[in-house]
């Protein structure tokens, strides 16, 4: 919102029309992220949109969404993960069987005052920490049925 003013109405229309909407990354704002998440979000992208069945791939790692208060409410009886960038979408559309969409927008883009949290680890540290991050999203987008 803040980098990209004219996304937010567009977002804030899109929501309308889900019960959950996945908010992703275009590729400029995906490439503007470290290596470490670049990496092993690919994969953790392609698993879920594998799972999801979609034909085009879906950012869900970004970590954004919308959703309305049927959606909200579907989904407070049946989470149960500690990382829910998968699991919400699945369960609005497997377990509720509810409408989810994905945008992308550019205003996701890396920030390292926003995005630093990493920055007392070392190289190979972050890499472990993006990787069980990966793990996590991914089994539970395989998982939530």
């Amino acid at each position: 919102m803040l980098v990209h003013p004219e996304e937010f109405e567009k977002v804030k229309e899109r929501i309308r029309t889900f019960d959950y909407l996945i908010i992703g990354r275009t590729e400029a704002a995906f490439r503007s992220h470290p290596a470490a998440w670049r990496e092993t979000e690919k994969i953790t992208n392609k698993i879920f949109t594998l799972e999801f069945g979609s034909r085009d791939e879906i950012d869900v790692t970004a970590g954004s969404c919308g959703l309305n208060k049927a959606g909200l409410l579907k989904i407070a009886g049946q989470s149960k993960a500690s990382v829910t960038d998968a699991e919400w979408p699945m369960i609005i559309k497997r377990m509720e069987k509810g409408k989810v969409g994905f945008m992308k927008v550019n205003g996701l883009m890396y920030r390292e005052d926003i995005n630093h949290s990493e920055q007392n680890k070392t190289e190979a540290e972050r890499w472990l920490s993006r990787l069980r991050l990966s793990y996590l999203i991914s089994e539970t987008a395989v998982h939530t049925k």
